[in-house]
C-alpha cells in the first residue's frame, strides 16, 4: 500500500480550514486504501476457527484436478488449518506485483527455479532450512542437482513435487525412412548434424520449393550453450559468460547449420507449425524429426500422437570438450514469502504436498507425467521404465544444471535476441554477444545498486 507523504517536518503555517481539508483528504485516502487492500489482497484469515492459508498456483484444467484432490485431503486431515488455492497463471504477473508490494499469499508454487535468485536477493522469500531440520524431510533424499534447484547463496528457499529435465526427442519412423538406425540415436554433435541433414526433405526434391520436413529446427540457444559449457553467471565474480569464446563457438555452430537451409526458409517453414498441444504438433505430425523437449513430453505424446507412433530420446549432444549428457532442470517451486503471517502453518502444508503422498498423487492419469523430485519416490515401480530411467539418470547426472542468473527474464530475452540477430546474419556473433553482455551487465548493476 502506498503511504501518503510525511508532512511532519513542514515549517510553513497552514490555515485551520486548510488543515481540516488535508486531514479529511488523508482520512479518505487511508480508508480507500484499506478497502482496496482488504478486497484485493491475498491476506489469510480465520475460517471457522481454522487458520486460512492462501496458496497461489499456476496449474489449471486437467493438471489442477490432482492438486485439488491433494489439497482436499490435507484440509480434511487438519482441523486447525484450511488451505485456499487460487490460480494465478497467465504469466504470473499478479504474483510478481504481489511480491513487489509485499502483499503476498502464504504459500505459492508459481515460482520457478530461475525466479529464486531475484526474490532471494530482495529478501522476499523465507529460508526453509530451519523448518526442514525440525521435520521428517531430508534434503539428501533429493539427488544433488535437484537439491541445487532449491538453494541460493547457501540457503534453501523452496521444495517441489517434481522436476523437469530437458533432452532431445526423435521420430523413429523418420529415422528409418532416412536410412538411419532408429535404435541408435546420435551420440555426438557431428552425428547429430548428419542425422538432421539426412532427415531434412525439400518439396519436390528442390531446395527452391521450400522445406517439407526439417531434421531439426536449429534454435534453443540456452540449451546448446549449456552443452557447450558456457557459464551463464558466476555468483562469486558477478559476471556473465554470455560473450565467452565458448558462446561464440556455440553460436557459430548453430549458424553454420541454419545456413544449410536458409534462415528465412526455416522461419517460413516454422510458421506452418501447429499447436504444441494438438495432433498438429510439428514433431507428432512429422514436420520435424527431432525436437528439444522435457520429461513432461510423454504426456503430450500419450494424448495427441496417433496409435503406433514411434519415438525415442537422447541427451543433448555436446562438442568434444563440452558438457556431455547435460540438461537444464526446472520445477514449479513451493515457497513461503517473507510477508507470510503464518509461516509454521505454511510450512506444514508444503511438507505435506511435497511428501511422497503429494508426489505420487500429482499425476493426471495412471502413469507419471513428470519426474518425482525425491529418490524415495523415484524408486516407485511407476518410475521403473526405460523412459523414466533415462530421465532419472539425466536429472541426477553431474551435468544437470539449474539456472541461477539475476534478472532471468532479461537474460532470456537477450539470448533470444542474440539468436535472431546472429542466425539471420544481421550481426556478427561477437558483436551481438558483446552488446548483450553490456546490456545485461548494466541491468544487473542497476538492480544491485538499488
Amino acid at each position: 500500500m502506498t503511504q501518503p507523504p510525511d508532512n511532519s517536518d513542514r515549517r510553513q503555517p497552514e490555515t485551520r480550514s486548510r488543515a481540516r481539508a488535508n486531514a479529511a483528504l488523508l482520512g479518505a485516502f487511508c480508508l480507500a486504501a484499506v478497502v482496496i487492500y482488504l478486497l484485493a489482497g491475498p491476506r489469510s484469515d480465520q475460517v471457522n476457527g481454522r487458520t486460512e492459508i492462501v496458496y497461489w498456483h499456476g496449474w489449471a484444467g486437467k493438471e489442477f484436478k490432482p492438486l485439488q484432490k491433494i489439497i482436499d485431503e490435507y484440509n480434511r486431515a487438519h482441523s486447525n488449518v484450511f488451505v485456499k488455492p487460487t490460480y494465478v497463471g497467465a504469466g504470473y504477473q499478479k504474483m510478481r506485483i504481489a511480491f513487489a508490494g509485499g502483499d503476498t499469499p502464504d504459500v505459492c508454487s508459481s515460482v520457478w527455479v530461475e525466479d529464486i535468485p531475484d526474490y532471494a536477493e530482495r529478501g522476499a522469500l523465507t529460508p526453509l532450512d530451519d523448518f526442514i531440520a525440525s521435520s521428517t524431510r531430508r534434503l539428501d533424499d533429493y539427488p544433488p542437482p535437484i537439491q541445487e534447484c532449491y538453494r541460493y547463496n547457501g540457503k534453501t528457499y523452496a521444495l517441489s513435487m517434481s522436476v523437469s529435465a530437458i533432452f532431445v526427442a526423435y521420430n523413429k519412423q523418420v529415422f528409418r525412412e532416412s536410412g538411419l538406425d532408429p535404435e541408435r540415436p546420435p551420440r555426438t554433435l557431428e552425428e547429430f548434424d548428419r542425422a538432421a541433414e539426412a532427415c531434412t526433405r525439400f518439396r519436390n526434391g528442390r531446395r527452391e520449393d521450400g522445406i517439407e520436413r526439417l531434421g531439426f529446427p536449429y534454435g534453443g540457444l540456452i540449451y546448446w550453450a549449456n552443452a557447450f559449457n558456457v557459464e551463464f553467471w558466476n555468483q562469486q565474480t558477478r559476471q556473465t559468460g554470455i560473450d565467452s569464446p565458448r558462446m561464440i563457438e556455440c553460436v557459430n555452430w548453430m549458424k553454420s547449420n541454419v545456413d544449410k537451409y536458409g534462415f528465412q526458409a526455416q522461419r517460413s517453414f516454422a510458421s506452418t507449425f501447429g499447436n504444441l498441444l494438438s495432433p498438429n504438433n510439428p514433431f507428432i505430425s512429422g514436420k520435424i524429426a527431432m525436437a528439444i523437449v522435457g520429461d513432461w513430453y510423454t504426456e503430450i505424446i500419450k494424448i495427441y500422437a496417433p496409435p503406433g507412433f514411434e519415438w525415442g530420446w537422447f541427451p543433448i549432444p555436446a562438442p568434444p570438450d563440452g558438457r556431455t549428457s547435460s540438461t537444464l532442470l526446472d520445477a514449479s517451486m513451493f515457497v513461503i514469502p517473507s510477508a507470510c503471517r503464518h509461516k509454521r502453518e505454511a510450512w506444514d502444508f508444503i511438507e505435506y504436498i511435497t511428501s511422497p503422498v503429494g508426489q505420487l498423487g500429482f499425476k493426471t492419469g495412471k502413469e507419471p507425467s513428470a519426474l518425482a523430485a525425491t529418490k524415495t519416490v523415484q524408486a516407485d515401480p511407476l518410475f521403473q521404465t526405460p523412459y523414466w530411467n533415462f530421465v532419472k539418470e539425466l536429472a541426477s547426472g553431474p551435468n544437470a544444471i539449474s539456472i541461477k542468473t539475476p534478472l532471468y527474464n532479461k537474460f532470456l530475452f537477450l539470448l533470444n535476441r542474440i539468436e535472431d540477430q546472429t542466425l539471420s546474419g544481421a550481426l556478427p556473433p561477437a558483436q551481438a554477444l558483446k552488446e548483450a553482455r553490456d546490456a545485461y551487465t548494466e541491468a544487473v548493476a542497476e538492480v544491485l545498486r538499488k
